[in-house]
């Protein structure tokens, strides 16, 4: 079973640390995918994000986890973010972490699999950084994910480009996968 604690992590870089979690040897045979959490307007609702206040959501721009089909076709979320089990029921996980009450903050979700996306994703990390040079988070340490080859983080983030991974609302992804 993956620990959170032996992944490599970085606050506000769920794309690579996600990217890197793909790679684990635990996962190498399961059916697994990379889930972007995406607003159809500016944000989503998150809740039980670790980030948030007590019994409030946290808004993003976007999120990364992974989604992971384990023994008796049980899907499961691996999410970094969350004050939930690092890997969690994908059905538990979706019903507390989204409220349908808050429709506008829903997020529609582009699923990647996981081997596409480890050998496809590209990020020089700018979208991390202002308009005067400065980070808005400290970048990891290790590497950038630079993949000439590769999908640019700004063309995965738009919902409106299908060059890697396919998109569903939030309701056909939860009917889809039966959470």
């Amino acid at each position: 079973m993956l620990k959170k604690g032996s992944c490599l992590y970085q606050e506000f870089y769920c794309e690579e640390n996600i990217w890197h979690l793909c790679q684990q040897k635990e996962l190498q045979n399961l059916n697994s995918k990379v889930i972007f959490l995406l607003p159809l307007y500016q944000y989503i609702a998150v809740w039980q994000s670790r980030l948030a206040k007590k019994n409030m959501p946290i808004l993003w721009d976007y999120h990364v986890i992974l989604f992971v089909e384990e023994e008796n076709s049980i899907w499961h979320v691996y999410d970094f973010d969350t004050v939930l089990p690092f890997k969690s029921k994908a059905e538990d996980y979706f019903n507390v972490s989204f409220s349908e009450w808050y429709p506008d903050f829903l997020p529609f979700v582009k699923l990647i699999d996981r081997k596409e996306y480890v050998s496809h994703f590209h990020s020089d990390r700018s979208h991390m950084v202002d308009e005067f040079g400065n980070w808005e988070a400290p970048p990891p340490e290790w590497q950038t994910i630079i993949n000439e080859e590769g999908v640019p983080l700004a063309d995965i983030l738009n919902l409106e480009n299908q060059t890697i991974g396919k998109c569903y609302s939030f309701a056909e992804f939860k009917t889809r996968f039966k959470l």
